[in-house]
């Protein structure tokens, strides 16, 4: 079997994480680490045995991944997705998927044009006591839901500057309990 091509586009603490994570796995080959701080970008490189470079252009000059996790601030998951994408190239991206329902939309259609996978870093999904829950549910073992309530219950995180806590975390409870409900929004 032949081995996915990854790369990995921001070298922040979701970006590493991205990195680690591919260079664990024994069906990907991890061909780069792309950030605009050559410091952090070489760091998580080193760690992760593959090549740093500054720019996108400069990583697909050299490679043509198969899939490129997206791990810059938000306000630039379009810029860096969109010609990705158009390139024919499989997307994950940290979620939030975008600061605007409009960008949002256009990243989804840019998605649907090319036959591309595009994945939003909806993680809580995978976690084992969510999936436990789900489950459960599905199984009827806790009887029918009436109400959700969602709190967090932990200090402000430092790193979400460009969309605020509301769009950055509250997207991972809005992402649960449509998923544990199997409903939409009303």
């Amino acid at each position: 079997m032949p081995r996915l091509k990854a790369a990995v586009i921001g070298a922040g603490i979701m970006g590493k994480n991205h990195a680690r994570i591919y260079s664990e796995l024994e069906n990907v080959e991890l061909i780069g680490v792309v950030d605009v701080n050559a410091e952090k970008g070489l760091e998580i490189a080193k760690q992760s045995r593959c090549p740093y470079y500054a720019d996108c252009d400069s990583l697909l000059k050299d490679n043509s991944p198969d899939v490129v996790s997206v791990c810059v601030p938000t306000h630039l998951h379009a810029k860096i997705a969109i010609p990705l994408m158009k390139r024919g190239i499989h997307v994950l991206v940290e979620k939030p998927i975008a600061p605007s329902i409009k960008e949002a939309k256009d990243i989804i259609s840019v998605t649907k044009e090319n036959g591309v996978v595009l994945m939003v870093g909806h993680v809580e999904r995978f976690n084992p006591v969510i999936l436990e829950l789900k489950k459960l549910l599905e199984e009827g073992e806790l009887g029918r839901i009436f109400q959700v309530i969602s709190q967090r219950m932990s200090p402000f995180p430092k790193r979400i500057l460009d969309v605020g806590v509301a769009i950055d975390l509250a997207v991972h409870d809005v992402d649960i309990m449509r998923y544990l409900l199997g409903a939409e929004i009303k």
